[in-house]
């Protein structure tokens, strides 16, 4: 298991990839649009994808792809959310929370 502590600096353009095993893990911050009533609100959260690679670090997007729960609290097999913070469990990961969670990366 890896535990990836990440910051917000550390993102490009609102992606950041992590390569582990023979995996690699995506984040991006997504911005999201929720209108009601003519009023927007947006919210942001932060997307996990994994990815299997070959042996020669050819990401196969096509046929592995594996989507992620960004749920503070939760996990399988592949990913979790971990907060100290037990008010931040439930939530989703954002760029405003995640300098406060820990990613955890399972091989």
């Amino acid at each position: 298991m890896i535990e990836l502590r990440l910051r917000v600096d550390q993102f490009e353009n609102g992606h950041f990839e992590y390569r582990y095993g023979d995996k690699i893990a995506v984040f991006e911050i997504i911005n999201e649009d929720f209108s009601a009533r003519s009023e927007i609100g947006i919210i942001n959260k932060i997307l996990i994808t994994v990815y299997n690679q070959d042996d020669s670090g050819t990401v196969l997007k096509a046929k592995n792809v594996q989507l992620q729960s960004s749920v503070i609290g939760l996990g399988n097999n592949v990913v979790g959310v971990r907060s100290d913070n037990a008010a931040l469990r439930g939530k989703i990961l954002s760029k405003d929370n995640i300098d406060q969670c820990v990613i955890l990366l399972y091989e």
